[in-house]
């Protein structure tokens, strides 16, 4: 007798998908985000051939500082909202008193925490390739492949994930809702400004060229899709002098792969949030 295998959804991605699709949440986020995104891209494209038409000189290189900000634009957008998603989804269900319910069910607190982040991936992987038609408004005369601009999008996913699973932690460690999400956005706004503060304040003691406190940047959110844009803009040198500037020099080889280093420790963070999730989680039940 044949046995049939199907793909089980986890049961927590399920049910939340159910409420989602029954709502209007999703929709709104998708004509928020894209109509943000839209109105900086048509009128930055407008604004620099008006631009260009006055000067009566073209230079289309202009454009790729407009799909640069729609970028960024974007990415504070996802950096934002990622960890809104799950920074509520334990606290809420235990604020109700379902949390324990679902483990009564015979649910772990991994299967809980990874349905709430698989529920949570899934509606930011569709927002964040919804937008691919207005990253391409300021590239209709070219500038940079299709395959480049999805490169960006790929690398906007990491950040994502690295938002949601601090949303997760506060939420695992937090008693309310409330809590969670100011915890969860402290982390997120610490990990953004700490990483280039230090090394800046030790930049006056540190004088030998060797300010080894620079390499905090690989863990900043920001710098795996700020390295990016500079290499797509040809601007690489910007990121060399302002490491240099920050007081580590002899540093060519962490420069040219800051990206790749910068995402993996990105990934790295985020697997070390969700482990700490679980551990929050399991240390509640003692």
């Amino acid at each position: 007798m044949k046995k049939s295998f199907r793909l089980q959804l986890n049961p927590v991605t399920a049910k939340d998908l159910k409420v989602t699709f029954r709502g209007h949440l999703l929709p709104v986020l998708f004509l928020v985000v894209n109509a943000c995104l839209f109105t900086v891209g048509i009128l930055g494209t407008l604004g620099r051939m008006t631009g260009m038409e006055m000067a009566g000189r073209m230079d289309w290189r202009t454009f790729l500082y407009v799909y640069a900000m729609i970028v960024m634009v974007e990415f504070v957008i996802i950096l934002i909202t990622s960890p809104s998603q799950t920074a509520g989804s334990i606290a809420l269900e235990t604020e109700s008193g379902t949390y324990d319910l679902m483990l009564s069910s015979g649910l772990t607190p991994i299967r809980v925490l990874f349905g709430k982040l698989l529920y949570a991936c899934h509606n930011t992987v569709l927002i964040v390739f919804s937008t691919l038609p207005a990253l391409l408004v300021p590239l209709v005369y070219g500038g940079l492949t299709l395959q480049s601009v999805l490169v960006t999008l790929l690398f906007m996913l990491p950040a994502a994930l690295f938002g949601m699973t601090i949303g997760l932690f506060a939420s695992s460690v937090s008693r309310s809702a409330a809590g969670a999400f100011t915890l969860s956005y402290a982390i997120l706004i610490a990990f953004v400004i700490v990483p280039v503060l230090i090394p800046f304040l030790l930049r006056p003691v540190v004088t030998d060229g060797n300010n080894i406190a620079v390499y905090l940047l690989a863990i900043d959110p920001l710098t795996p899709i700020v390295t990016l844009l500079a290499g797509e803009l040809g601007e690489t040198g910007l990121i060399a002098d302002a490491i240099k500037y920050l007081g580590l020099t002899n540093a060519d080889m962490f420069i040219n792969r800051l990206p790749l280093i910068s995402m993996g420790m990105t990934l790295l963070i985020s697997v070390m949030f969700f482990v700490l999730s679980d551990v929050a989680l399991l240390s509640r039940e003692k």
